[in-house]
């Protein structure tokens, strides 16, 4: 059985399509730093991208609230 993989700017594109978000590129942002993140060991850029992911809770309460109403 194969996977598809999917990436990650098409799927946001497809939730804003949906309705599901409400601005794309705030949540490009947030996959950005997700980016940063990962690889990263400097205390600015750190602090930075933990302020983005701070930012970001409200967004994604309200897309987990979009997802349950499509059940």
């Amino acid at each position: 059985m194969g996977s598809q993989s999917i990436a990650p700017k098409v799927v946001i594109r497809e939730m804003a399509s949906q309705g599901l978000i409400k601005d794309p590129q705030v949540w490009f942002d947030y996959l950005e730093g997700r980016n940063l993140s990962s690889h990263t060991y400097k205390e600015d850029l750190a602090e930075k991208v933990y302020q983005l992911a701070k930012s970001s809770i409200a967004d994604f309460k309200s897309l987990l609230v979009q997802l349950k109403a499509i059940k």
